[in-house]
């Protein structure tokens, strides 16, 4: 993504997670979390540079997971048990939203920038979630482009 992308991205997910803070929230669920841009560039850094079988999540993958990071936006919800949408739908799928379909043109190219993610959200999970709550799971997310 070029600089002025990555912007109006880092701008836009601010402002929806500012707005899900306040109370009433004004989106159809408060069930929402939306990730920041900075934690999605830490997450494609840290895949490139890892190796997902042996990675371990730091410490800010946990606060973020448990909604007590970065500090400005702590609301203590935990993914899966407070919130069920993480900027989309959390059902084993992610639907890719492209709103400006010229930065990334290719199906090709879109799946090769979202592919830290079908993998790396199921390892997180397993290590984030407690046993009794869910299944250890090591399948791969399906990415669909809307």
């Amino acid at each position: 993504m070029r600089n002025d992308d990555e912007d109006h991205m880092t701008s836009a997910m601010l402002m929806f997670h500012k707005r899900s803070m306040k109370d009433p929230s004004p989106y159809s669920s408060s069930r929402i979390t939306f990730l920041e841009h900075w934690f999605v560039k830490m997450w494609v850094r840290d895949y490139k540079k890892n190796d997902p079988k042996t990675w371990e999540f730091s410490d800010t993958y946990k606060k973020v997971f448990n909604g007590n990071y970065p500090q400005e936006f702590s609301d203590n919800k935990k993914w899966l048990m407070d919130v069920d949408r993480l900027s989309g739908s959390f059902e084993e799928i992610i639907h890719v939203y492209d709103s400006i379909h010229t930065v990334v043109p290719s199906n090709t190219d879109l799946l090769e920038e979202c592919r830290p993610f079908p993998k790396m959200i199921p390892l997180f999970l397993n290590e984030m979630v407690q046993e009794k709550l869910r299944k250890k799971n090591s399948q791969q997310f399906k990415i669909f482009k809307t």
